[in-house]
């Protein structure tokens, strides 16, 4: 998979969009909370143990970091760098979930449902008891995992109720949407993006979408080579 840390000028663009103040915290308060929560078997102090971690992050920062971490550059050999950071998490992972005779306590900030993350973001198969680990051996779903913690409320709710699209980048673009999501913001079934009003025609021309048609255009936005 191509490193995330690629960006094309366009979605370079996107990370920078600003929302007219106020109009982010006014609609997050109107909508639900969309993040849920999922286990993490054997609690974070036994994996930060198993893998020599000294830190001293919450659970949630400590999974996004370990994420971020296995896509870093440089990288010799195609994927030899995500396994060796990822590989001794999951054997651990899967160990404490095979040993474990009660429900784990420690969970970890989930961005929609578990539900949806099975039926549409990893492959057949996924538990709700495993989703960490899932979530972690998949390249798309811990990319995906990341860039929908960095939306705000609103426009996960877009996406919770756009199933369809959600896959369909998952499958595809999964690390463009790592890249273009902080600058993603939707209301009202509307893109907004940066410059307001007046620079909505400049947008639409430059990406060949209707800012009114979020789903084409996120498509055609991270879909940019």
């Amino acid at each position: 998979m191509r490193q995330p840390t690629r960006a094309s000028a366009l979605l370079a663009v996107f990370i920078g969009v600003v929302v007219p103040p106020g109009t982010t915290r006014a609609q997050d308060r109107a909508g639900e909370p969309t993040i849920s929560a999922m286990p993490l078997p054997g609690g974070l102090a036994a994996l930060r143990k198993a893998v020599d971690d000294p830190g001293h992050s919450e659970g949630g920062q400590f999974f996004v970091d370990v994420i971020r971490r296995s896509f870093q550059p440089p990288v010799a050999v195609r994927g030899v760098r995500r396994e060796t950071v990822i590989r001794p998490i999951l054997d651990h992972l899967d160990r404490a979930a095979k040993a474990s005779l009660s429900p784990p306590t420690d969970r970890l900030p989930l961005p929609l449902t578990a539900e949806l993350w099975m039926r549409s973001l990893l492959e057949p198969g996924a538990k709700k008891e495993t989703l960490a680990a899932d979530i972690l051996r998949s390249s798309s779903a811990s990319l995906m995992y990341c860039g929908l913690l960095a939306l705000d409320d609103a426009t996960r709710q877009w996406f919770a109720a756009h199933s369809e699209v959600l896959a369909d980048v998952a499958a595809r673009h999964a690390a463009q949407f790592f890249i273009a999501a902080p600058g993603l913001r939707i209301r009202d079934n509307v893109m907004q993006l940066a410059g307001g009003a007046a620079a909505a025609a400049v947008w639409e021309s430059a990406v060949g979408k209707r800012a009114s048609d979020p789903g084409a255009f996120i498509k055609a936005v991270v879909g940019r080579n």
